[in-house]
């Protein structure tokens, strides 16, 4: 009797352990179906303004990003000092809420060409995809030809991020968009506090005043 109760015992941790490891190796395909779901939402504009609206609210209560003047120019280009992934969200403080979809991110290939962030980066931040290893003459092709469809832009002028509170040399390219787009409004941005919010090489973020400075 008492052979016979030990082994429904070990049968019953077995399968407890059993399904443990199924639900731990199913779950990452539950969050992305669920992520994938929304993204065929946001792609028609259903829920993108209103997933804006919430991760406004979370960096401002729980990360401490504070209050920006929204942008009101029609079309613009915002460039930032780069020093965290949370810079796109901050910069998007600038943007009102009708208007994200009118705003397109600059972001490198080699980072956002794949995976889930890639997913999420394109269908929340509108991300256009660069090629860190490309000529500047073919990059400034891609960021001529948004401008030119009538979006506004956020791009990082360093190309990569930096270290925290050093600004890195431009890559060429910001000037001659001057030139050839002078009546499109270019802003200076500098950034400061995201960098010890989520540094490079975290993926965590924890709460510090964060600032945006229009110069």
């Amino acid at each position: 009797m008492g052979s016979k109760t030990g082994i429904t015992g070990r049968i019953n941790a077995l399968n407890t352990l059993t399904g443990v490891i199924c639900f731990n190796l199913i779950r990452p395909f539950r969050y992305l179906v669920v992520v994938c779901m929304i993204g065929a939402g946001i792609r028609k504009n259903k829920f993108k303004k209103l997933l804006h609206i919430f991760g406004r609210a979370f960096i401002s209560f729980l990360l401490g990003v504070e209050n920006a003047s929204k942008i009101k120019d029609g079309q613009f280009i915002i460039a930032a000092n780069h020093n965290s992934h949370i810079d796109v969200m901050v910069l998007f403080r600038l943007v009102d809420i009708s208007r994200v979809n009118q705003v397109k991110t600059i972001v490198a290939k080699d980072y956002f060409d794949k995976g889930l962030k890639g997913y999420i980066a394109k269908i929340l931040f509108n991300s256009v995809l660069v090629d860190r290893s490309t000529s500047a003459i073919k990059t400034f092709k891609i960021l001529k030809k948004e401008l030119e469809d009538g979006y506004s832009l956020i791009i990082f002028p360093e190309g990569t991020r930096g270290q925290p509170g050093i600004i890195n040399e431009f890559k060429s390219g910001i000037g001659q968009i001057s030139l050839d787009f002078p009546n499109i409004p270019i802003y200076p941005v500098y950034l400061s506090g995201a960098e010890k919010s989520l540094p490079k090489g975290t993926r965590i973020p924890v709460p510090f005043n964060i600032k945006i400075s229009v110069l």
